[in-house]
């Protein structure tokens, strides 16, 4: 039997360098070991994590020392995500649009992502025929027919002989109100 091997003859030896985020020519744990900050604590000097907001601290420290909120859990400050345009602020309140609608800050009633605010605003995309702040589309519409309730009667399209704010033939259909003379109204 003929037993081979094999070896590996290197020469002038194999270098494996130390990381050097900043290519500074000193190693990261070097610089940290001399004043370099590193407030996360993950080996990597501050100067080389993202900054998105140029403020000289690290996003993940920004937002956990509370000086950036990021209220959508990306690990971007909000502020980043709008001046990049990842989240939209229309109210310009300088929290992302989705924020605002999740913590009940801004309302959404047709869940198109949009502040109704906004929504209704300048061309925003929804009309808003009383001024009130609420898109059309989002009113009551008891009969279905695609024009809200005050719409119709505020233009007599619809009764109310009650007042109370709901054509007659929807009170009538519900049972909220009698339909005395059969009329339907």
């Amino acid at each position: 039997s003929v037993n081979q091997g094999y070896a590996l003859v290197v020469t002038g030896g194999i270098s494996v360098d130390a990381p050097d985020c900043n290519n500074n020519g000193i190693p990261d744990s070097d610089d940290i070991a001399a004043g370099a900050p590193d407030c996360n604590g993950n080996g990597v000097p501050d100067s080389c994590e993202p900054d998105c907001n140029g403020n000289n601290i690290a996003d993940s420290c920004d937002i956990s020392a509370g000086t950036s909120l990021d209220c959508n859990n990306n690990n971007i400050p909000d502020e980043c995500d709008i001046d990049d345009l990842t989240s939209l602020d229309c109210n310009g309140n300088g929290v992302p649009d989705e924020c605002d609608i999740a913590d009940g800050t801004e309302q959404d009633c047709n869940g198109n992502g949009i502040p109704d605010s906004c929504d209704v605003a300048d061309g925003g995309g929804s009309q808003d025929s009383d001024n009130n702040g609420v898109p059309d589309e989002c009113k009551p519409d008891c009969d279905n027919n695609g024009i809200p309730d005050f719409v119709e009667l505020f233009y007599g399209l619809q009764e109310d002989c009650n007042e109370n704010g709901i054509p007659d033939n929807c009170d009538i259909a519900d049972g909220t109100s009698e339909d005395c003379d059969l009329d339907g109204i």
